[in-house]
């Protein structure tokens, strides 16, 4: 029963396994609970932030006991909270056994079949510098302009310049646009897109503005 716990409640729990997102699964009592940015295997101090009628929803406090496939991200943005990545805290080969599993148990929810065949999952070439694609919000702070990404399922802005797991090309451009919108105070620009064609090595770029007049 949820109706015995509060928004606050400090709980350790052990973690058993991931779900497609960025939250790792245990229970309090006998409650599900997603827990964000846990892993399978950890086991941590948790702090519960929404209730269901079913399930929690809670945020790490304390990492009591860190799972064996836990890493250090290679992004510091990922551990200021930014939410254009979930699971850069997995060791990448589990993530892919993760992966064939979350699949696997999606494919025979939706398809109300009890067996279906083994799912070879083949492992990217590179686990950074592959995103072909990128959008980022344009923040108004005086007397300043400032990019970045939204946290996920919030409002909360997270300023970055680079990003990890971006084409090298669309880095360079992001910079270069970075310092252009400032440089001419764009201030109508709200958010842009920046797209690489992998065949030309081309780069598109999409500015979303509040105003109809075009920027100059």
């Amino acid at each position: 029963m949820t109706n015995s716990f509060d928004i606050g409640d400090r709980h350790e729990i052990h973690l058993d396994s991931l779900t497609y997102s960025n939250s790792a699964v245990g229970r309090i009592g006998d409650v599900v609970t997603f827990v964000a940015g846990g892993v399978s295997g950890d086991t941590v101090l948790s702090e519960i932030t929404k209730i269901k009628k079913k399930r929690f929803e809670a945020k790490i406090i304390e990492l009591i006991s860190p799972s064996s496939d836990r890493v250090d991200p290679p992004c510091d943005f990922f551990q200021n909270g930014c939410g254009g990545c979930q699971w850069q805290q997995i060791d990448y080969v589990a993530q892919i056994s993760a992966k064939k599993r979350i699949l696997t148990e999606s494919l025979k929810r939706i398809s109300k079949l009890t067996y279906l065949p083994d799912i070879t999952l083949h492992p990217a070439n590179h686990t950074l510098d592959y995103r072909t694609h990128i959008r980022l919000t344009v923040a108004e702070v005086e007397p300043t302009l400032k990019f970045g990404f939204k946290q996920k399922n919030t409002h909360q802005f997270v300023q970055i310049d680079q990003c990890k797991i971006a084409d090298p090309q669309i880095n360079l451009s992001l910079s270069q646009v970075i310092d252009l919108i400032r440089d001419f105070r764009v201030f109508s620009v709200k958010s842009f897109s920046l797209r690489i064609s992998k065949s030309t090595g081309e780069v598109m770029l999409i500015l979303i503005c509040s105003k109809r007049e075009k920027p100059n």
